[in-house]
């Protein structure tokens, strides 16, 4: 996560219009905070890889919405027959990661 982290922002904030660089900023930072703070069942750790998963999963969006287009975020609609099983984190995580990649390819 933590080379994920960099591989974002260098490839991201460079394509991005000047007006939304900050969120292809804090898509890179809120996966280096996930990759800094692995330990999720220490309640120390657990904060801050919360934080940083929300901020990548918030504003990894947001870019690519404005980025590429906003029908980029109906790839959403595959998380609902996942949502009751106790891997709902890990599929909402893998469909942000997929948007940040379609979004750059297309």
């Amino acid at each position: 996560m933590v080379v994920l982290g960099f591989l974002v922002c260098a490839i991201l904030i460079p394509i991005t219009s000047e007006l939304y660089q900050f969120t292809a900023f804090l898509t890179g930072a809120g996966l280096l905070l996930v990759g800094a703070t692995p330990h999720i069942k220490d309640m120390s750790e657990r904060k801050v890889h919360f934080g940083g998963a929300l901020i990548f999963g918030l504003m990894s969006q947001i870019w690519a919405s404005l980025y590429c287009s906003p029908w980029l975020l109906l790839t959403w609609i595959f998380l609902i027959p996942l949502w009751k099983t106790k891997q709902r984190i890990f599929w909402m995580e893998f469909i942000c990661i997929i948007n940040i990649i379609l979004a750059y390819l297309i």
